[in-house]
């Protein structure tokens, strides 16, 4: 009798690690896409400096927050003046679309630091994507 209970208690703890452990936890994300001007020193043109902006932006969010996506679709546009417009959509897994867009909108007026090339933000604007 103390066996056969023993293992059907056994066997229903079991079960119930089993589903547990079986529901894949969904990370939750909001997605921020921000606008950018910005100006690259030294200029090295669009396709030289994609990696540069793309490093920069998620290293200085990724130093706040290590869960930081960065969407592949960022796109940096040159302009005559040697300025360039970027925009980047940015989401961080547990983090609410209203404190990225805090933290990002912080950058006016700093200079962030790429592969190639130091970042000086000119202005920045973040809007929440959902």
């Amino acid at each position: 009798m103390f066996s056969n209970t023993f293992f059907t208690v056994l066997t229903v703890a079991l079960a119930g690690l089993n589903v547990a452990s079986a529901t894949p936890v969904t990370p939750t994300f909001d997605a921020v896409k921000c606008y950018f001007i910005v100006t690259p020193s030294p200029n090295l043109g669009p396709e030289a400096l994609q990696t540069s902006i793309n490093y920069a932006v998620g290293r200085k969010t990724g130093g706040s927050w290590p869960n930081t996506i960065l969407q592949t679709d960022n796109k940096i546009f040159e302009h005559n003046d040697g300025t360039y417009d970027l925009e980047s959509i940015i989401e961080v897994d547990g983090v609410g679309a209203a404190d990225i867009i805090t933290f990002v909108e912080s950058w006016d007026e700093e200079t962030i630091d790429g592969l190639q090339a130091q970042w000086k933000v000119n202005a920045v604007n973040c809007y929440d994507q959902a």
